[in-house]
């Protein structure tokens, strides 16, 4: 039997012998808190579009077109856009009812 140093993932169970690997995927993980964008808590002013292939946000409140942090893991064409905040001052929930016909719309 052999003894192998492994690392652990600070935000995920995620573990790798590869020290380049894991973190790389730090960066990338859906659970560290510089990825956490606080409009995906179905937020009522967040839309989204698909265009060019990929996904663009837009808060209605701010007028503003944003990223998620997957953007720029890909590498995609982000420069006009802003990136999704981690806490919003206008930030409000959508209510069941909006859930629902968000959900609707969509099916």
């Amino acid at each position: 039997m052999k003894k192998i140093e492994a690392y652990k993932c600070d935000f995920c169970p995620k573990t790798s012998t590869n020290a380049g690997a894991l973190f790389k995927h730090e960066r990338k993980c859906r659970d560290n808190p510089n990825n956490k964008h606080k409009c995906f808590e179905f937020c009522k002013h967040l839309k989204m579009e698909i265009k060019d292939g990929y996904r663009i946000f837009t808060c209605e409140k701010k007028q503003t077109n944003m990223y998620s942090y997957k953007a720029e893991h890909r590498n995609l064409d982000i420069e006009h856009l802003t990136r999704m905040p981690l806490e919003c001052d206008d930030f409000e929930s959508m209510t069941c009812d909006e859930l629902a016909e968000k959900y609707d719309a969509l099916n």
